[in-house]
């Protein structure tokens, strides 16, 4: 299936072929940014009358729709992340998510969870790579000694699809993170 995101719509009733409108495009595999003519848009892509900028366009078989610029990534058989793929120190390292998240995604929403068996109040905390205060964080900490904690976060990355992440120093039972969708 592929999306389009509209980035800039301007012109659209515009007769002039030569008009362009920005367009990013995702697929399972890739995304690109494309410009096209209006000529080209009338032509292909019937844009549905209650788009507007930002939207995402879908082709659902037999028609573009407008739909949300959220995207479910579907059913990842695994978690992408585990304890043992972190750095445990208390520190912020980055995490490289474009193997998973496409081009153009200015957020990612992420399952987090944690569970430690002596020790509460620690935490695992994601936020844009670049940021250099705690402020703007997103993530978990353990309330109860011996029970999982979960939280869904929707957090900021950067162009090149990278966060960053600390998890506070300790033996952890459990840290699992997992990309459930993004937002472009």
């Amino acid at each position: 299936m592929e999306n389009i995101k509209i980035t800039e719509l301007s012109n659209v009733s515009s007769t002039a072929s030569s008009d362009l409108i920005l367009l990013s495009t995702n697929t399972a595999s890739s995304a690109t940014s494309r410009s096209i003519t209006v000529n080209d848009l009338q032509s292909n892509i019937e844009v549905p009358s209650t788009a507007t900028t930002g939207d995402l366009l879908q082709y659902n078989g037999a028609n573009w729709i407008a739909t949300s610029a959220s995207v479910d990534r579907g059913d990842p058989a695994a978690q992408d992340f585990t304890k043992d793929d972190l750095v445990i120190d208390s520190d912020w390292h980055n995490m490289d998510l474009s193997s998973i998240v496409p081009a153009g995604a200015v957020m990612v929403i992420m399952r987090l969870q944690i569970r430690h068996n002596t020790v509460t109040n620690l935490g695992v905390w994601v936020r844009k790579k670049g940021n250099s205060n705690n402020i703007a964080v997103y993530g978990v900490r353990n309330q109860v000694v011996g029970v999982t904690m979960e939280v869904m976060i929707t957090a900021p990355i950067d162009s090149n699809r990278f966060l960053e992440y600390l998890v506070e120093t300790e033996t952890y039972h459990t840290i699992n993170m997992t990309v459930a969708g993004w937002i472009f």
